[in-house]
């Protein structure tokens, strides 16, 4: 399952943006166990110099998509020990398929699958992971 940001910067100050501006506030930062996740903006630089530190994951992970909830694009991670097939699907809360986000063979490290929002009606949304190791599977929440 997904996992909570301990920190997210947003592009403008949401108590200050007129209210109808707040749907198109986006993320610059966001960290996931201490771990930088999602850089943009002024932020961009410091992920770059970050990512020779990074170390292969010892399992699959499917990590908390970001922004979420989101209004245009969101983002999904995942994290393979080891190079496999996979297959990133999105599906409404019938249970019914939406798109097939990622498929095929992927090689051991981090991968981002970037969703896009504009044919979705507003809503919940379900993405699996599929590997050879399992399923895993997270929520989105779309906002129009």
């Amino acid at each position: 399952m997904g996992k909570l940001a301990d920190l997210v910067v947003v592009s403008a100050d949401y108590l200050s943006v007129p209210e109808e501006d707040i749907r198109t506030l986006s993320s610059v930062l966001t960290l996931i166990g201490g771990k930088i996740v999602h850089a943009d903006a002024e932020f961009a630089s410091l992920a770059t110099a970050l990512d020779d530190q990074l170390e292969l994951p010892g399992s699959t992970l499917l990590i908390e998509s970001y922004p979420n909830p989101f209004s245009t694009t969101t983002t999904v991670e995942f994290s393979l020990s080891n190079a496999g097939t996979i297959r990133l699907r999105l599906f409404n809360t019938l249970g019914q398929l939406i798109e097939t986000l990622a498929q095929g063979q992927y090689s051991a490290g981090t991968h981002l699958v970037t969703v896009s929002g504009a044919d979705l009606p507003g809503g919940v949304y379900l993405y699996q992971l599929e590997t050879s190791s399992g399923l895993q599977t997270g929520k989105l929440l779309h906002i129009r």
